[in-house]
């Protein structure tokens, strides 16, 4: 799954489940959305009404791991 998301960042359009190893880091969002040239949004979608602190967790490790192999991280939502 990882080399077809990294050859999937180079068309720039949106990616779903797109998983991505960096270092000891292995993470796969909901959805990667690209914004201006080089970032992208990482979406993380749940079916509770609010915010857990396992949450909050899962973004920054995902946040950490597509930095390294997709550029920059843009917004985290």
């Amino acid at each position: 799954m990882v080399p077809k998301s990294l050859e999937a960042i180079k068309i720039r359009k949106p990616l779903f489940e797109a998983a991505f190893r960096y270092k000891n880091a292995f993470a796969r969002a909901d959805v990667l959305n690209p914004v201006g040239k080089d970032q992208w949004d990482i979406i993380e979608v749940k079916s509770s009404t609010e915010v857990k602190d396992i949450n909050l967790h899962d973004l920054a490790l995902q946040r950490y791991t597509y930095e390294g192999p997709a550029s920059r991280s843009g917004n985290v939502y």
